[in-house]
């Protein structure tokens, strides 16, 4: 049998090429930022990137790992996680790396993304030894500078921006460290931040402990069920992955990136016992708010604190926050209960707009729900619902399935009351945040060949209340079909087309107002080419129209970029050069950058205009990593200062 296994992978055996796990790396995240493209904002959690460079240095072993392990990884949906572990559970021990192109429902694609993460090892791993904790891991220093030229904010500080992280990690099993950041305009050791940085974390993370789960002290995120109630970490929205629409990670996880907000401050642990968990935490922090003497107008959540107006908000109200849950475990799935509670030391006003009727006001919050996800054969259902302190309600259910070899779906209906209220929910949504809306989102995945993949998804939901733009209640539609074709292991070209149809306030002839509709489709190609002078191309040309009533908007990109590594050198180097023209309020286009480690962007692009950058990334040794670059977009309208930045990366 184990003769036949190996001829089978044998003939299923592709000519393998690694990429540098950094350049895996950096695709990954290229991949998943233009899958939730739908906010301006750059995104400060890099946690997810952070775990997955560290399990390039201490690979899962697929002979030992467990599918909460495997799911940690955020690279599989939970139907190939389940069918490995039936795959291993039939088979055994996998005797080579190549035979995973033997799991049910995983295809060449899938392999190549895993393989710089995972290693396959007949040696015995024993559970690793308190010792182990602190010997086994690795130590990473990282310290970043940003500087933008010629800027003309009239801030209270520097244009500089800096960040410093030192951070001990033992993938799985241990992290502790410090991060401390300083933003661009803010003072440094004087005024405001008489203590040098605006912004310091520091945190202690212990995990499979014998009884003990996790155990987080300091800084830590919280994730709970389906994120109706309760979501710290990043999570992907509708996109290209249409598989991935399951909220999936540990409920208790090490606080490790540099945004100021969505974290907690204070203690946490996880205990097991057979097949039953329960999770405690309580944190109490500062927050930034603006209002006066009655209450609170709103919480701020950006970290800036530039000028008077920002500073005279830093730490306004105290929050304590308290909550756990207990999780079941079942043949193919779990159910959990979750309760979480919030307290303000000054309560929150009620909004004076007719649409923030229903928001978050006073200075108590509550939430409980209850979560489950269960596996059938070839089926995954999971689901949420949850309910306020006022009894509102918030409903999500999901299934994914494989209908056959090579045909995977998605479904999700929820239904979101209109005065929902929670204080850090991050649920699948049209909206961003679980309320006011009821939808039903179908997502399909085709593999017809090999070398072939067809994605497409259809989302239609309505608002039964006010939103902020749109004075009535509202109904929507989003749609993408997209296909991807690999021809060989060193070419992929992509086809995508997005159509969205959605309500937006418009003014009348008179004067009057009312709700329009907007459509905004969207045309992608998208391809790369890996030569075999390691010479990384890729090409991207893309077109949309934004359709109003009272006005049309239409806009183009095209841009080249290359990455190489210069012969014989530790240099590497990649450019990009964007041609753009956008017309149309409120019409945008977006393309992921691939920057320094750990930092990444999503830049939008209006207007008429250029945008280039160049990357330099130099090896001084093996265990210190200099990266350089220059980035500057210029409009007609106006020009962006160029940006310079350094970073140093030193692992031990």
């Amino acid at each position: 049998m184990a003769a036949a296994r190996v001829l089978v992978a044998g003939l299923l055996l592709f000519a393998p090429v690694l990429l540098h796990a950094q350049e895996e790396l950096q695709q990954e995240v290229a991949v998943s930022l233009e899958q939730q493209e739908a906010a301006d904002e750059q995104t400060e959690d890099d946690a997810q990137w952070q775990q997955l460079h560290a399990y390039t240095r201490h690979q899962l072993n697929l002979n030992k790992v467990d599918e909460l392990s495997l799911q940690a990884l955020g690279l599989l949906t939970p139907l190939e996680v389940t069918a490995f572990m039936r795959y291993r559970s039939l088979y055994g021990p996998l005797l080579s790396i190549y035979e995973l192109q033997a799991v049910p429902g995983w295809d060449l694609a899938t392999v190549r993304r895993l393989l710089p993460f995972v290693k396959v090892s007949d040696g015995v791993e024993g559970a690793p030894l308190l010792v182990d904790y602190h010997r086994r891991g690795q130590h990473t220093v990282l310290l970043r500078h940003t500087h933008r030229l010629h800027t003309t904010d009239d801030y209270l500080g520097s244009p500089d921006k800096l960040m410093f992280r030192y951070r001990y990690s033992f993938p799985g099993y241990a992290s502790s460290g410090v991060t401390a950041e300083k933003d661009a305009g803010e003072q440094f050791l004087k005024g405001a931040q008489r203590k040098g940085f605006d912004f310091y974390s520091a945190h202690l993370y212990i995990a499979r402990w014998r009884r003990v789960q996790a155990l987080a002290l300091g800084d830590y995120v919280v994730n709970l069920g389906q994120g109706l109630i309760q979501w710290h970490s990043m999570a992907l929205g509708k996109g290209a992955a249409v598989m991935q629409v399951k909220r999936e990670g540990e409920v208790l996880r090490p606080y490790t990136s540099a945004g100021e907000y969505y974290f907690f401050r204070g203690a946490g642990t996880t205990l097991t016992h057979k097949r039953w968990s329960v999770t405690g935490f309580a944190s109490m922090r500062k927050l930034d708010a603006g209002g006066d003497g009655q209450g609170i107008t709103s919480l701020i959540s950006s970290g800036y604190h530039r000028d008077s107006n920002e500073v005279s908000k830093i730490g306004r109200v105290r929050q304590m926050s308290y909550g756990g849950c207990i999780q079941y475990s079942i043949k193919g799935g779990r159910v959990g209960l979750n309760v979480i509670g919030h307290r303000l030391s000054a309560p929150l006003l009620p909004e004076t707009t007719l649409y923030g009727k229903f928001a978050v006001t006073g200075s108590e919050t509550l939430n409980a729900s209850i979560d489950y996800s269960k596996g059938v054969r070839n089926l995954h259902f999971f689901g949420e619902l949850a309910r306020d302190r006022k009894g509102r309600w918030a409903m999500l259910q999901g299934l994914l399935a494989s209908l056959s070899a090579g045909v995977d779906a998605s479904l999700i209906y929820r239904q979101y009351d209109r005065a929902y209220q929670s204080m850090y929910p991050n649920a699948f949504a049209a909206n961003t945040k679980p309320v006011n809306e009821t939808g039903l989102y179908i997502g399909l995945l085709l593999r017809p060949r090999p070398g072939w993949e067809l994605a497409a998804y259809t989302d239609i939901y309505r608002h039964p209340w006010l939103k902020f733009r749109v004075n009535a209640p509202s109904s929507g539609m989003d749609a993408l079909v997209m296909a991807t074709w690999r021809p060989s292991k060193v070419v992929e070209t992509v086809v995508r087309y997005t159509w969205k149809e959605q309500m937006l306030n418009e003014s009348g002839g008179a004067g009057l107002p009312y709700v329009g509709l907007v459509r905004t489709s969207n045309l992608r190609w998208h391809t790369e080419l890996k030569t075999v002078s390691n010479v990384l191309l890729r090409t991207r040309i893309e077109m949309n129209q934004r359709e109003r009533e009272s006005a049309v908007g239409r806009g183009w990109l095209f841009y080249q970029e290359l990455q190489t590594r210069i012969p014989g050198t530790p240099l590497r180097v990649s450019g990009r050069l964007t041609r753009f023209d956008v017309s149309g309020e409120g019409n945008g286009l977006y393309a992921s950058e691939n920057g320094m480690l750990y930092d990444y962007a999503m830049s939008r692009f209006s207007g008429i205009g250029w945008q280039w950058y160049l990357n330099m990334q130099y090896k001084l040794s093996k265990s210190v990593t200099c990266w350089f670059r220059v980035h500057r977009t210029r409009e007609q309208a106006a020009a962006e200062p160029m940006l310079l930045q350094w970073q140093v990366i030193a692992h031990w």
